[in-house]
């Protein structure tokens, strides 16, 4: 699925089968470097290709524990998986989520007319890690970190040469790996290629998990302006300070940002603006700002015009989902007791933040009486 196409791929890589698994021939050609990489790890693990894999599913116990462990992603994925298979069911695949181990948390697609062994491999709670189901899309992209297809032949197991798949890694807001997006299906040599639609799915995916980060203002951009508004934008997630909160892989790679960067400032990132003064335009018509990145890159962006729609709940300690910055905390974090007074600019960003209409513009909760407080000049 992956060009060449599955049929050439099949072609080449049981070729590539035979001389690494029954000659014996270490260089192995004929397959991308995601599989050879792959086929070393597990050979090196001591794995026979020829064993019996039957995907064993964890326990129904632990199946719910996945569940409710995985509730944002897999409510916020959902929409995409149903659209993909929707894209992709006239080529008889059906689509995965696996959380960031390997392990199926959802499946979206027909799955009646699959054969045997996929129906075994498609269900929740089945452990596709590398480890356990050898090369296979999902387990190789959790490891190798970018998209990988495994087509027939390419599978490290005999019994799973029949299956065809594709993986797209999911990285969450702080930039680590969240899960894996997968198509699969049945061995076909007339399937066309489908690795873009998987991949901005994926990207759609990131987008709705860093918008699902509450109290924070996100700002969109791209180098190019057409991207916008698109699952292929860069998205930033900041607190009320301006600290970067998360964002979405488009955003890192762009920004060369580090996964859980820490510190890292709206001005650490753009120069010749600050963070109030792009504030101030958020959700304005018309008002996208040019920027330059502290790397000189040119770029379109905009903070975004505020949700109202709520969050959904995470539960899992240390995710964004825990992230609550409410209206009060907002101002607990930015604005200074009474005595001290406020600019202007601060005042005018609250009220934009906030959507006040207090004297100033803010509805302070200053000395924790929650009374308006005038701006300062």
């Amino acid at each position: 699925m992956i060009r060449p196409s599955e049929h050439l791929r099949a072609d080449c890589s049981k070729v590539a089968r035979a001389k690494y698994f029954q000659d014996g021939i270490s260089s192995i050609e004929g397959v991308t470097s995601h599989i050879s990489r792959s086929w070393k790890r597990c050979s090196d693990a001591g794995k026979d290709p020829s064993r019996s894999i039957g995907f064993d599913i964890v326990k129904r116990s632990r199946v719910s524990e996945l569940a409710e462990r995985n509730r944002v992603l897999i409510e916020l994925a959902r929409g995409e998986m149903e659209r993909l298979a929707s894209i992709v069911a006239g080529t008889k695949l059906i689509t995965l989520l696996s959380d960031e181990f390997g392990t199926i948390i959802d499946i979206a697609g027909e799955i009646a007319n699959a054969s045997d062994r996929l129906k075994l491999a498609a269900r929740r709670g089945v452990d596709l890690s590398e480890a356990s189901a050898g090369t296979n899309a999902v387990g190789t992209t959790l490891i190798e970190r970018t998209a990988v297809a495994t087509v027939a032949y390419e599978h490290y197991f005999d019994a799973n040469t029949t299956l065809t798949c594709v993986g797209v890694p999911l990285f969450g807001p702080d930039g680590m790996l969240a899960g894996v997006l997968d198509v699969s299906g049945d061995h076909d040599t007339t399937r066309p290629d489908c690795l873009e639609l998987i991949r901005t799915s994926a990207q759609a995916i990131e987008n709705r998990l860093v918008r699902n980060i509450s109290g924070v203002a996100l700002f969109s951009f791209s180098p190019r302006e057409e991207l916008l508004a698109t699952p292929w934008e860069a998205l930033l997630a900041f607190d009320p300070d301006g600290r970067l909160v998360g964002g979405n892989s488009r955003a890192r790679t762009i920004l060369a940002i580090e996964p859980r960067a820490r510190n890292v400032q709206f001005e650490d990132l753009f120069e010749s603006i600050s963070f109030a003064e792009a504030v101030l335009d958020r959700g304005a018509p018309g008002r996208l700002r040019i920027l330059r990145s502290v790397s000189g890159l040119r770029m379109m962006g905009q903070f975004e015009t505020p949700s109202s729609k709520p969050s959904i709940k995470q539960h899992r300690p240390g995710t964004p989902g825990n992230t609550r910055l409410t209206k009060a905390g907002f101002q607990n974090t930015t604005l200074r007791c009474r005595c001290s007074g406020l600019s202007r600019v601060t005042a005018e960003l609250l009220k934009r933040w906030n959507g006040c209409n207090a004297v100033c513009g803010v509805a302070c909760l200053c000395c924790s009486r929650g009374r308006p407080v005038a701006a300062r000049n």
